[in-house]
């Protein structure tokens, strides 16, 4: 073989793999982003009740974005990231709640091979630190922070399509006017995504988390919460130096305790009480 020829070929084929990447990457950064959503919320107690929200942040990468600037892929960092989330209605509308990410980071790129001393070393990892309000909680207020480990299940050599389950510990105060109550537990995860064909970097994502916490204050014990998101990001095309996305989106979130009940044969089994909300919304992103 002509070492001169096989070296051309093999530029040849990494230039045109580069540039088939490019050509479905994102142009800019993750800096400054904007989403505007409509939607329903399907409350436990009371009739529907329609939802727009509005997402600001600071900076917000996520797991599996390709960027011509920016983070890597595998890597996700989210700074100042904050939703407002009301009840549209005459008059004045209803704060249903609020949500703000201080800072997050993610990685699925664990240590180069060569690099591992230990089991740890091929994991990735992540850490948040965020505050929240919902008005439909008995406590509204909640600051909480986390870390996990990450492991990657499956993913492609650029991470637009992956698959990682994270184990961690979650610390949260939760407060009204009236009453504190710290809790701490073991943080459960998992996140899927799954490119879709097309420029813009569309994908397909899931997310869920399962947390059972420790809670102290007047009524001490175990409490539950269960969050799972399934969102489309759907790219349109540019408006000035704007990237569009529709992004559709169902959330399911539930939280409360595993009551005992006396079964017909006079077991014990553990039913969950609490409440739940599901949400389905419809969103336009400026990226």
């Amino acid at each position: 073989m002509d070492p001169r020829a096989f070296l051309a070929k093999d530029h040849q084929q990494k230039t045109e793999a580069e540039a088939t990447w490019a050509r479905g990457a994102l142009r800019e950064s993750g800096a400054a982003r904007t989403v505007v959503s409509g939607g329903v919320d399907f409350p436990e107690v009371g009739a529907a009740r329609p939802v727009v929200s509005l997402r600001t942040s600071a900076m917000n990468e996520t797991l599996g974005d390709a960027r011509l600037h920016g983070f890597q892929s595998s890597s996700e960092l989210r700074v100042l990231d904050g939703e407002l989330s009301v009840e549209p209605r005459w008059g004045v509308p209803r704060i249903l709640g609020s949500r703000l990410t201080l800072v997050g980071y993610r990685t699925l790129m664990p240590e180069l091979p060569q690099q591992q001393r230990s089991f740890s070393d091929s994991l990735g990892w992540g850490a948040e630190a965020r505050m929240s309000t919902d008005i439909d909680r008995p406590l509204p207020y909640r600051a909480s922070v986390e870390a996990e480990a990450l492991g990657v299940v499956a993913a492609s050599e650029r991470f637009d399509t992956f698959l990682a389950v994270g184990l961690g510990a979650q610390a949260t105060m939760a407060w009204s006017p009236f009453e504190t109550v710290p809790s701490v537990g073991p943080r459960l995860s998992l996140a899927h995504r799954t490119a879709l064909p097309g420029p813009g970097n569309s994908a397909l994502r899931l997310e869920a988390t399962y947390v059972p916490a420790w809670r102290a204050g007047l009524t001490p014990g175990f409490t539950h919460e269960a969050d799972a998101t399934l969102q489309v990001e759907w790219y349109l095309g540019r408006v000035a130096r704007w990237s569009v996305l529709l992004t559709p989106r169902a959330q399911v979130h539930w939280e409360g305790t595993l009551a005992s009940w006396a079964g017909p044969g006079r077991s014990l089994a553990s039913l969950p009480e609490g409440r739940a909300r599901h949400r389905l919304a419809l969103g336009v992103e400026l990226r």
